[in-house]
């Protein structure tokens, strides 16, 4: 699981929208994905890419081309809103959308899987967990934030996200270590534009640019 899929709440990734995920391709390989995070309270979208990551089993843009390539047929009779995941894909004709509860759930049970105590932590105990298994494995709070979508000038991150492997047991230290094997544990952001590492960036709008490859920007839908 890696940290970038933690790094968004629950509820943002159920909500994403397949018509905000675009592809970037280089020399017709892929190369990244470009998602567009609908903020509805500030009336606002924010952009966020995302690389490849050398192991395709890891990679979140990788699993994400796969799956919706392979659930396309499944989409031609949604509206042009639809979330990413879907329900009740065994019965095409009543295929709908997931509510985010329904995703969060999904998150709960992969923590179950790695031996947390679902009792005691949440899907969104991921957010902190990721978050700081980023800080220490070297990356700023400021690479952080913008990868996450946080205000630089909140200190909501270090108030109520960041924990030190040194607290006690109520943090999310648990979390950490059963999500991530520190002896193996292997990058996964960069803020910079390398094709094979998770890349950083939160703007305005839904153009991408990227220094080294020459990405072009395409919905799923036009990558068969």
């Amino acid at each position: 699981m890696s940290y970038t899929g933690k790094t968004y709440l629950e509820t943002t990734i159920g909500r994403l929208q397949v018509r905000d995920v675009h592809f970037n391709f280089t020399n017709n390989n892929l190369s990244g994905m470009t998602l567009i995070l609908r903020q509805p309270k500030e009336g606002s979208c924010k952009t966020t890419r995302l690389g490849i990551f050398k192991s395709q089993e890891l990679c979140p843009t990788y699993n994400l081309f796969l799956l919706l390539t392979k659930s396309d047929s499944l989409r031609i009779h949604l509206t042009t809103d639809h979330t990413v995941f879907l329900g009740r894909i065994n019965d095409p004709t009543h295929v709908h959308s997931v509510r985010p509860t329904t995703v969060a759930n999904l998150v709960k049970l992969q923590m179950q899987a790695a031996g947390i105590d679902t009792t005691r932590y949440t899907a969104h105990s991921t957010r902190s967990a990721s978050s700081t298994k980023a800080n220490q494995t070297g990356f700023s709070s400021s690479a952080i934030k913008q990868h996450a979508n946080w205000s630089e000038q909140s200190n909501t991150w270090e108030k109520h996200y960041r924990k030190s492997l040194h607290q006690d047991t109520t943090t999310s230290t648990t979390i950490i270590n059963s999500l991530f094997n520190t002896e193996k544990s292997t990058t996964l952001l960069e803020v910079g534009v390398e094709p094979t590492r998770i890349i950083l960036g939160t703007t305005p709008n839904t153009e991408v640019g990227e220094t080294k490859t020459v990405n072009v920007v395409r919905s799923h839908s036009t990558t068969s």
